[in-house]
């Protein structure tokens, strides 16, 4: 019985206690707690620094990756006016930073400053994109170096840092189609039109033109603003230049490996029928050399060149084995020169091209055009052979061959005893054989075998749209 009774004072205890605990309660979370929240000051909740990670919008600095900038560059636009690109990539995918400072800064030959210029700038989430500030004046310096920086230090003070925030929204897709760049010897115009294929209208929009040479490097660009466009809407837009783009290096396709095939015969030393092999300068050797020096200088970077000459018998070994240093193929040009022996003043043309074509073969370089470029002012008489005419069927089934392997070869007969059928043979078709009556027209002739072998590439467009006020 008091067992009992004990229980039920004890109830009759909680009750109140559990009343007044609650009320404690109530009381502590309506006017005394703070729920953890994003700009408190304190790193609570999901949190994974102060105010920032978890579920806070704001991304803590160790959380992100500073943008990275591709290249900065200057272009002149007339005059003392230029405009100033950087190209950059943000690799936060799904990160915005908003009003982030850069500045630019422009220098001459000598390292000087010449201008800074500075704005500020949206950064979007994975993209890459270009930072554009136009009519910069220089007062009539050159720039030779632009540099970039993302919140630079101006006038003494530091710019605030960059600030990152979660972005997953999906940009409105815009469709750009560009036409053909004219003009562009003399005042470069670029015209194409923007399509809006959205349910809502979308704009203003910015769009960036870069201009790219064959190796890839930044030779123009040139901003435009386009109006806001409603849904289905397409509009024009037209980029100009008022002088042409600088030409910058030369690019080919495909670089190319280049063996210079050169007769030494006796023949060599006169293009008339009396030879003197006492002169020091038997021509037409001397022009032939001289030419085709100039030739090696109009390869390119990334190219190789070596030389094989030949009399009775190709030189052995080859006069120069491929290199990319074309001095070695000039130097080894300067060495060629007409035998004393009358047992070398022959012409072996096939087992020239053979030594030729071995050397392009064994050639480590994949991916490359393999050339020969053979010039002679005879027919061939080496090697000898009961066959009737084998010098001849030698030569052009060592070109077949070599032809089957993919190796290009151009031909050249000097003077007027040449036989333009067999170098036609040789060449396996009419444009890469040329008939030179005289050493005169040999420039010409090396020159566009140069421009056959460099196929340049095509100036790349590449235009960037970015939608503005969002």
């Amino acid at each position: 019985m008091s067992t009992w009774s004990g229980k039920r004072q004890l109830t009759y205890l909680l009750i109140p206690l559990t009343i007044v605990l609650l009320f404690g309660v109530f009381v502590y979370f309506k006017y005394f707690h703070t729920a953890p929240s994003c700009t408190d000051g304190v790193q609570d909740g999901t949190e994974t620094g102060i105010d920032c990670g978890g579920t806070c919008s704001l991304i803590c600095s160790n959380d992100s990756i500073s943008p990275v900038v591709l290249w900065a560059k200057s272009f002149q636009v007339v005059g003392n006016i230029w405009n100033a690109v950087a190209y950059v990539q943000n690799p936060n995918a799904a990160s915005i930073a908003h009003n982030v400072s850069y500045e630019f800064d422009l220098y001459d030959a000598n390292n000087m400053l010449i201008v800074s210029r500075q704005g500020v700038t949206d950064i979007p989430p994975g993209k890459t994109f270009p930072i554009f500030e136009a009519s910069i004046n220089t007062q009539g310096k050159t720039v030779k170096r632009t540099d970039f920086t993302f919140s630079p230090v101006i006038k003494g003070v530091p710019a605030s840092p960059i600030v990152w925030t979660k972005d997953t929204a999906t940009d409105p897709e815009l469709i750009v189609v560009h036409q053909a760049l004219t003009g562009t010897s003399t005042s470069p115009k670029l015209m194409g039109t923007i399509t809006n294929p959205n349910l809502t209208t979308v704009g203003p929009i910015q769009l960036t033109a870069l201009i790219f040479d064959g190796r890839q490097n930044a030779i123009g660009a040139s901003k435009t603003v386009v109006d806001p466009l409603a849904p289905g809407v397409s509009t024009p837009f037209v980029f100009t230049w008022p002088q042409p783009f600088p030409t910058g290096a030369v690019a080919c396709e495909l670089p190319a490996d280049v063996m210079l095939v050169i007769d030494r015969s006796g023949s060599m030393a006169s293009l008339n029928s009396g030879l003197n092999f006492s002169t020091t300068t038997p021509q037409p050797l001397t022009d032939v050399k001289a030419t085709a020096e100039n030739f090696l200088s109009d390869l390119q970077t990334g190219d190789t060149a070596g030389v094989v000459s030949f009399g009775t018998t190709p030189s052995n070994p080859i006069d120069q084995p491929l290199s990319a240093d074309f001095t070695l193929a000039k130097a080894a040009l300067q060495n060629v020169s007409i035998s004393t022996s009358t047992y070398d003043r022959d012409t072996d043309i096939g087992d020239a091209l053979n030594s030729a074509g071995q050397a392009l073969l064994a050639s480590p370089n994949t991916h490359t055009k393999k050339v020969i470029v053979l010039l002679t002012d005879g027919v061939p008489n080496e090697p000898t052979s009961t066959v009737t005419n084998y010098p001849t069927v030698y030569a052009e089934s060592v070109a077949s061959t070599q032809r089957a392997h993919g190796i290009d070869i151009f031909t050249i007969g000097l003077g007027q005893d040449v036989n333009t059928d067999i170098l036609t043979n040789i060449a396996g078709s009419q444009s890469q054989f040329f008939s030179a009556p005289t050493t005169a027209v040999l420039a010409t002739i090396y020159n566009t075998i140069a421009q056959s072998i460099c196929i340049q590439k095509p100036l790349v467009i590449e235009i960037i749209s970015q939608v503005l006020n969002q």
